[in-house]
């Protein structure tokens, strides 16, 4: 009787937790663009809720502890992260302009997860360097990791009708699955993940129409 209840609690703690999280074209905070080498491949923001449903009817269930399905492990992928910045002229004379870039902060891994799996990943928090274990919505653990880049001069030119943007962009890997929770047979936690392991990381200045 204890046991069932106590399945009981978890399961309906588990339903409860409501969770909101803020719009992202990619899924992930500090990508602006994410997209797989292999065109027939999803970003979990992409899947549907029919979908993501129908692979986790494929995971096999176990008396205890976890079980998984993999749609894709450190596939390759390509990103444009934060675009550090931009300028346009509107104008019918070039213009010319200054920017010392201090720093630009980018994390090795980032994770997204559609339910209440636990994964291990790496997000930003703040601007303070530091490396240890932190606590996000629905019980994700995170190791924080940063990066930071060396100051740098420039000056741009900015040609009439026209925008110029400087942006981190780089390549990635990229895993994903569905993964289900079971205690004594029960599933107790199910839900999809996804992340994405930084490579490399560089600077690109892109010209377009104002």
């Amino acid at each position: 009787m204890k046991i069932l209840l106590i399945l009981f609690i978890g399961l309906f703690a588990n339903i409860a937790e409501v969770k909101h999280t803020p719009y992202s074209k990619t899924g992930h905070e500090q990508f602006a663009e994410l997209e797989f080498e292999n065109a027939n491949r999803q970003l979990l923001v992409e899947m549907t809720d029919f979908f993501i449903e129908l692979n986790l009817r494929d995971v096999k269930s176990r008396f205890w502890g976890e079980s998984t399905e993999y749609y894709c492990i450190y596939e390759d992928a390509g990103y444009v992260g934060e675009t550090v910045f931009s300028r346009s002229n509107k104008t019918r004379e070039p213009f010319d302009f200054k920017y010392s870039l201090t720093e630009v902060d980018y994390y090795e891994r980032s994770v997204y997860v559609e339910g209440s799996v636990t994964v291990d990943g790496k997000i930003k928090k703040d601007n303070v360097e530091r490396k240890g274990k932190v606590e996000i919505e629905a019980g994700l653990e995170i190791e924080e990791s940063k990066r930071t880049t060396e100051k740098e001069d420039m000056e741009v030119t900015v040609y009439p009708n026209k925008k110029i943007s400087l942006r981190v962009a780089g390549e990635a890997k990229i895993s994903s699955g569905f993964t289900k929770n079971y205690l004594f047979w029960v599933c107790v936690k199910k839900g999809a993940w996804e992340t994405v392991d930084v490579v490399t990381s560089y600077f690109e200045l892109v010209e377009e129409d104002a």
